[in-house]
C-alpha cells in the first residue's frame, strides 16, 4: 500500500535545535502537531527506520540550514539525498530556512526555495524581527503543505480582444479567491493575465487572499506592491530578469494556468514541463494556450485527468473546466 504524503520533516543539525523550535512555535497547530523531526524518536527505537517511515510522509520538507548543517553526515548521506531524490520526483516539496551563514551557495540546498533572503540569516537578525520572519516563513510552509498554489500566467495584446479577456482572467480571479487557492503572479503590466486575475480575486470580496508575486528588477517596482485589503502578499521574489523568474515562479506553484500569451508564456510552460507540474490551458484564450493543447491535454490525461474534462477547456472560455482540473490536482483543503 502506498504512504500518503502529507506531513512536514524538518531536517536539522543538532546544534541548531533551538531554531527548530522556534519554527515549530510559530507554524499553525495542525502543522506543527504533526511534524516529524529527530526529537519525536524515543528512546531504544530504530532510529533509522522511523527516519524512513517519515520521509516516506513526507509532503513538506525544511531545512534549517547552518554551517552545522552541512557539517552533519547523517543529513549528508541520509536525509538530504532522500529529499533531494522525492523532490526530483515531483513527490515533495522541499524548503530551506538560512539561519546561519554558510556555503550554501556551493551546494545542492541553492537549488531549492528559500523560505527567506538567505543574505540575511536569521542568527544574525534583531530577535523581533527574526520571529516575524519565522511566522511568514511558517505561512509560506503552510502554503505549501495545502498543495493549493495556482500560478496563472498569459497575455492578450490585441486591443479588440483585451476587454474580454481582462473579463475571463477577472472570473478565474475571483474562483479561485473564492475557493481559498494561492495565486502565484509575475508581471502587473495591463496586458498581462497575472494582473487580472489578482484585480478579479481583490473584487471577489474575500478577505485574506494569498498571493505569492515573482518579478524582475525591470519590470518591478516597490509601487507594485499588493496594497489591496483583501489581497494578502505571502512573498515578494525579485529577480534579475524574466528568464530568471519564471523557474521561480514555477516552482511556487503546485499546479499552472495559461491563459493566451506568447513567448514569455510558452517558456512558462516548458519550465512547467521541467519541474513537472500539471499545467492547463483556457484554449479559447488563443496564444500559447491554444498552440500547446495537444501536447498538454495528453500531459494531462497521463496524469490521470479523464479525457472529458479535458476535452472541456476546448470549447468558448469557462470557468467551470478550469477549476475542475485545479482542484483534480490539488488537495481538498481541511
Amino acid at each position: 500500500m502506498t504512504t500518503a504524503r502529507d506531513s512536514l520533516f524538518v531536517c536539522y543539525a543538532r546544534e541548531d535545535r533551538t531554531w527548530r523550535e522556534r519554527l515549530l512555535r510559530a507554524l499553525p497547530d495542525h502543522v506543527s502537531v504533526s511534524a516529524w523531526h529527530d526529537g519525536r524518536i524515543d528512546p531504544g527505537e530504530r532510529w533509522e527506520e522511523e527516519i524512513a517511515a517519515a520521509l516516506r510522509r513526507t509532503k513538506a520538507a525544511v531545512l534549517i540550514v547552518s554551517r552545522a548543517f552541512f557539517a552533519s553526515d547523517f543529513i549528508r548521506n541520509t536525509e538530504l539525498p532522500e529529499l533531494e531524490r522525492a523532490s526530483d520526483e515531483n513527490q515533495l516539496t522541499l524548503l530551506w530556512l538560512p539561519v546561519a551563514k554558510s556555503n550554501f551557495e556551493n551546494s545542492v540546498v541553492a537549488s531549492y526555495q528559500a523560505l527567506l533572503d538567505p543574505a540575511r540569516p536569521l542568527a544574525e537578525l534583531a530577535n523581533e524581527e527574526a520571529t516575524r520572519l519565522l511566522k511568514r516563513a511558517a505561512e509560506k510552509i503552510d502554503a505549501s503543505l495545502r498543495g493549493r498554489r495556482v500560478l496563472v500566467a498569459g497575455s492578450e495584446a490585441n486591443q479588440q480582444r483585451q476587454s474580454l479577456f481582462r473579463k475571463n482572467c477577472e472570473q478565474l480571479g475571483q474562483a479561485l479567491a473564492k475557493e481559498g487557492f494561492t495565486i502565484v503572479a509575475g508581471s502587473h503590466r495591463e496586458v498581462t493575465a497575472d494582473r487580472h486575475v489578482l484585480e478579479g480575486a481583490d473584487r471577489a470580496n474575500v478577505p485574506n487572499v494569498p498571493v505569492i508575486r515573482v518579478g524582475t528588477q525591470l519590470g518591478f517596482s516597490e509601487r507594485d506592491r499588493i496594497r489591496s485589503t483583501n489581497l494578502q502578499e505571502l512573498d515578494f521574489y525579485m529577480q534579475k530578469s524574466w528568464y530568471d523568474s519564471r523557474p521561480q515562479q514555477v516552482a511556487n506553484a503546485d499546479v499552472v494556468v495559461l491563459l493566451g500569451g506568447r513567448r514569455g508564456t510558452a517558456d512558462i510552460a516548458y519550465e512547467a514541463a521541467w519541474q513537472h507540474r500539471p499545467t492547463i490551458p483556457a484554449v479559447s484564450l488563443g496564444g500559447t494556450a491554444r498552440k500547446w493543447r495537444k501536447v498538454l491535454s495528453r500531459r494531462l490525461q497521463r496524469l490521470g485527468a479523464p479525457a472529458a474534462e479535458v476535452e472541456a477547456l476546448n470549447g468558448p472560455f469557462d470557468v467551470d473546466p478550469i477549476m475542475a482540473l485545479i482542484r483534480r490536482f490539488t488537495p481538498k483543503q481541511k
